[in-house]
């Protein structure tokens, strides 16, 4: 992919629950670029939901088909809302960030938590689990991951950054 065509793709990158899908529909209001929810295009693909993925194909399957959703996307401009494992596998982070501007939603365990049982259930990774054993299990994923979303262009926290100090980085890494 050319530079040009790279610099028109923002990846949003972050744990399940830190907002990707909706900071995502807000910044294609925003720059007037669409929308791509990797796990929507994931679930059009395969004809089910992801927890239904992972249940009947496992988490295996469901990284490689990730995959290649995630390398299939060639539409330019574009905001592209990543799972919050994808970064983590294979060598999507780098391929991330070779193809487009890559954006880490900062987010809190307990912040996450909080997010995260308000979409009960659609989360297959942490479905059972509620209070403080969830707290818990996104601080062990989120220590497990940072290495890989500590590689992203920005760093953004939604919850103690407005959506216009994002806009400014953005407008400056891009050049619109």
């Amino acid at each position: 992919m050319d530079q040009e065509k790279r610099k028109q793709i923002l990846y949003l990158v972050g744990m399940p629950g830190s907002g990707k899908s909706t900071l995502g529909k807000s910044l294609a209001d925003l720059l007037g670029f669409p929308l791509i929810d990797i796990d929507t295009e994931i679930e059009k693909k395969e004809g089910l939901p992801i927890t239904e993925i992972f249940s009947e194909k496992g988490e295996q399957y469901f990284r490689e088909i990730e995959k290649e959703v995630l390398y299939s996307i060639d539409q330019s401009p574009a905001i592209v809302a990543t799972g919050g494992g994808a970064p983590c596998f294979f060598d999507n982070m780098q391929f991330i960030n070779a193809n487009g501007t890559s954006i880490w939603l900062k987010v809190a365990p307990k912040a996450l938590a909080e997010r995260v049982l308000v979409k009960e259930g659609s989360r297959p990774l942490l479905k059972d689990l509620k209070g403080k054993g969830l707290i818990e299990e996104l601080t062990k994923k989120l220590e497990s991951r940072k290495g890989f979303y500590q590689q992203a262009h920005i760093h953004y926290d939604p919850i103690s950054q407005s959506i216009s100090d994002l806009e400014t980085q953005i407008t400056h890494i891009m050049n619109l």
